[in-house]
């Protein structure tokens, strides 16, 4: 969890008894502090607590309970809280940069001061220090001191460096004690390097502010198409994504679908040097989707070496299976029969005059076709269908109401 941005931590799960009887009581616990759960429906089994954001803290998040015959704790994971961290934002706006690459390094000849009055060598400020002053009033680090954090879960957590950021321009590690700094890199803005920065305690304000580069330009990443098109029952769809200028070197940027089941797209996509257009496949599971009319939207986030543009997302929607039903209606003379009502249940067509009848704009699914005339009864009274494709011969034979019965008699002779 990033330290600036404290959350509510809600915890929730089943606890049962070796004899199948639930936990007289239970409890988590982080750190030192501990929140009593509750079962809630009573008998369920099912036990929550909530931490307060104010509360949350890194350490071992735990759980105890009491059944009838013994207690029991089990270990459920650990909260880290990152820092030192802060924002990256363009210097002009004060808006964040997505995209940028921020590098963590460790100075391993220095050591946090001790306090204000700390005038010691190889020293760096911690925000007990600071007084008045914040970061930027500091120099930057001196690069030939520093050496790369590695991903070592005694040194930094989360375990990756150099950071991407994302739409929000945050970056953020749990760190060892000792004397830290980053640099700050993004495409049409200058090289940063932060002040040193001590730690204990948390430092939460180590914000970059990048100046732009004058004349600069910063390709964009764009959807080549703001809107597609697809037809239902296609098994996939092609999407082109466009920058705006080759770069001398790779770009990257994520992308992921939201907005219909069915549809699963996630994943990276590179431009090599030189590269302006590249495309993404989706595949779609068409037992999945609903015939009738759906969107959803495909997103482009975390860019590295570029910037995203105004259409960064696009709009696929899938169009409602449209097939036809046809067939005729005829006489018991097989002639025509003109102005028969034939309808699905929601789609009506009327036959015209040679008995024919189309019922348009069918999505798939299943339906059952009746027959209406005055005057008339038809076989079948009615007829069952599975619309997958365009139907044809769905044929009825229409009798008036008005015309003698016929009654076959074996003929006997004597």
């Amino acid at each position: 969890m990033a330290n600036p941005q404290r959350r509510d931590l809600q915890v929730e799960l089943p606890l049962s008894c070796a004899d199948g009887t639930t936990p007289m009581t239970a409890t988590v616990t982080l750190g030192s502090a501990s929140f009593p759960m509750s079962e809630a429906p009573t008998g369920s089994g099912i036990f929550s607590t909530t931490i307060p954001a104010a509360q949350v803290a890194t350490g071992a998040l735990a759980l105890s309970y009491r059944c009838a015959a013994e207690s029991l704790s089990e270990l459920l994971g650990r909260v880290v809280l990152y820092d030192p961290s802060g924002f990256v934002r363009d210097a002009t706006t004060n808006q964040p940069i997505a995209g940028a690459v921020v590098q963590l390094f460790q100075v391993p000849s220095y050591a946090p001061k001790s306090g204000p009055l700390d005038t010691a060598p190889l020293t760096c400020e911690t925000p007990d220090t600071l007084g008045n002053r914040t970061w930027d009033d500091l120099p930057p680090a001196d690069e030939a001191l520093g050496v790369v954090a590695m991903p070592d879960p005694n040194l930094i957590d989360p375990q990756v460096n150099p950071q991407i950021t994302g739409a929000d321009g945050y970056y953020g590690w749990d760190v060892a004690l000792g004397c830290w700094y980053v640099t700050v890199e993004a495409p049409g803005y200058e090289r940063r390097v932060s002040a040193m920065a001590g730690v204990p305690p948390e430092v939460l304000d180590l914000h970059m502010h990048l100046t732009p580069i004058a004349g600069a330009t910063i390709p964009t990443l764009n959807f080549s198409q703001a809107d597609y098109a697809v037809a239902h029952g296609s098994s996939s769809v092609t999407v082109e994504v466009q920058l705006s200028a080759a770069t001398s070197g790779p770009v990257t940027v994520q992308y992921r679908s939201s907005g219909a089941d069915g549809v699963a797209a996630l994943g990276n996509l590179s431009f090599a040097a030189g590269e302006t257009r590249q495309q993404i496949s989706i595949p779609l599971n068409t037992s999945q989707l609903a015939s009738a009319e759906i969107s959803f939207t495909l997103s482009l986030s975390n860019p590295v070496g570029a910037r995203l543009g105004e259409q960064a997302s696009s709009t696929i929607t899938l169009a409602a299976s449209n097939y036809r039903i046809s067939g005729r209606i005829t006489t018991n003379a097989g002639n025509g029969l003109a102005g028969v009502s034939v309808t699905d249940g929601t789609r009506t067509a009327t036959s015209g005059a040679d008995g024919s009848y189309t019922l348009e704009g069918v999505p798939t699914g299943s339906y059952t076709l009746t027959p209406t005339l005055d005057g008339y009864h038809f076989s079948p009274a009615s007829r069952s269908v599975s619309v997958t494709g365009n139907l044809s011969d769905q044929d009825f034979r229409g009798t008036s109401v008005s015309e003698p019965a016929r009654v076959f008699l074996p003929l006997v002779q004597r």
